[in-house]
């Protein structure tokens, strides 16, 4: 596995203009220092339609900000349970290459014919709604063209046109049954059904579980190899070590050179784990825990390949990951704790959506998230080594709490100067 290279380069003026003043550690200790750059959310909107926001985001920030204690997760017992998933073999499953017939060949097969065209994002309404919805939100991002970043060098290739492709598209009963799984967490932890309801979507965008760096023109000839995966492969490494590398990459707004490459090589490692040694039995009494790291550990990836767009060569190991887990069935153990039964269910669908190539829909990947990560339920997600994600989470309610308290001092200022 390449070394990799994180310091020594000189950053622009407009990176430096970007670094965010408030992006350290809170109130705890910080397990890990925090990145310059780390992204700080903001509204984006003139004053006055700030203030009319101001409560109805005060109000779901203080649930946000109560979800580290446990009664902010009290369930309505029995209004949720779950349903069997339809398993639908993939018509070109024959054609998809194992990971030890990828390993042994002189050269990866793209595996381009198996897959659409792909979307940039796959962004769609936090709350669930309907499939119309959906399929028109969809074409506003295909009409979204990747913006140049401060210090990037352009590149005639690069375009939504010429990147090879990974997704297919989501049916209209798809699109519902994640509406529904979306629905039924709602219905179980009730602060995040607030929270959803009553935090604008574009402040949303920018919750840690969610954001990722923008799709920019490329910055460096470095491109994912296929050779340094399958040397990961070889290296059997621990997935969370390469989580926490890459996690605080995906939280800046834009990359530099230098972390552009820094991204690809993270992205090789992670591949490498999950084309590997990632888990797939979730037929277990582990099951919650391995579609949890399977979600996060695709989110992940999902990410970083948008975040460097052709230099991701996301054609030639997507599906090979994929091929790994589309023929394990979801758990469906009767004696499952019943707690269980919605995350699982919306696991199941949202793992649906990285194997077509797409993101699940907003609400489902930040609830989801927060459910593994911040849920007082004894799992693997409450050990230490998770906690960078917790605080994530703390540090940006914190983060607009303090935006809204700005914006409402600002408002207050320049009214008595009147």
């Amino acid at each position: 596995m390449s070394q990799l290279h994180t310091g020594g380069s000189k950053k622009s003026k407009g990176t430096r203009k970007r670094q965010q003043k408030g992006a350290g550690r809170g109130a705890k200790a910080p397990r890990l220092e925090v990145p310059p750059q780390a992204t700080e959310p903001t509204t984006h909107l003139p004053p006055d339609a700030e203030q009319d926001l101001a409560s109805s985001i005060r109000s779901a920030l203080s649930g946000g900000l109560h979800a580290l204690s446990e009664q902010a997760w009290l369930q309505d017992e029995g209004t949720v349970s779950l349903q069997p998933l339809s398993q639908q073999e993939s018509s070109d499953s024959s054609e998809r290459s194992s990971p030890a017939e990828w390993m042994s060949s002189d050269t990866t097969r793209t595996h381009e014919e198996a897959l659409d065209k792909p979307t940039l994002t796959g962004m769609r309404p936090v709350m669930p709604s309907s499939s119309r919805g959906h399929r028109q939100e969809a074409k506003r991002e295909k009409r979204k063209m990747p913006g140049a970043a401060a210090g990037g060098r352009p590149d005639a290739g690069y375009g939504p046109s010429s990147e090879p492709s990974t997704s297919q598209g989501v049916s209209a009963s798809e699109t519902m049954q994640a509406d529904n799984s979306l629905r039924r967490l709602l219905d179980a932890y009730r602060w995040l059904r607030r929270m959803f309801r009553e935090m604008p979507e574009h402040v949303l965008r920018t919750h840690p579980f969610y954001h990722h760096p923008e799709r920019q023109l490329r910055l460096s000839n470095k491109v994912v190899s296929v050779e340094n995966i399958k040397k990961s492969i070889v290296s059997r490494q621990k997935a969370i070590s390469v989580l926490v590398d890459i996690r605080a990459v995906l939280r800046k707004q834009f990359l530099t050179a230098q972390e552009y490459e820094t991204l690809v090589s993270y992205t090789e490692r992670l591949c490498g784990y999950a084309c590997g040694t990632m888990s797939t039995n979730i037929n277990t009494k582990a099951g919650t825990q391995i579609l949890g790291r399977m979600f996060i550990i695709l989110d992940t990836l999902h990410c970083a390949a948008e975040a460097l767009g052709m230099g991701a060569n996301r054609a030639a190991w997507w599906p090979v990951i994929i091929n790994r887990i589309e023929s394990r069935a979801p758990s469906r153990d009767p004696e499952e704790a019943s707690w269980l039964s919605p995350i699982n269910h919306a696991l199941t669908i949202a793992i649906e959506y990285y194997k077509r190539g797409l993101r699940p829909p907003m609400g489902l990947v930040i609830g989801l998230k927060l459910i593994l990560f911040v849920s007082p339920k004894l799992t693997d997600f409450k050990e230490l080594k998770w906690d960078p994600w917790r605080d994530d989470a703390l540090h940006w309610f914190e983060a607009v709490a303090m935006r809204i308290q700005h914006s409402e001092q600002s408002r207050k200022d320049s009214e008595g100067r009147r």
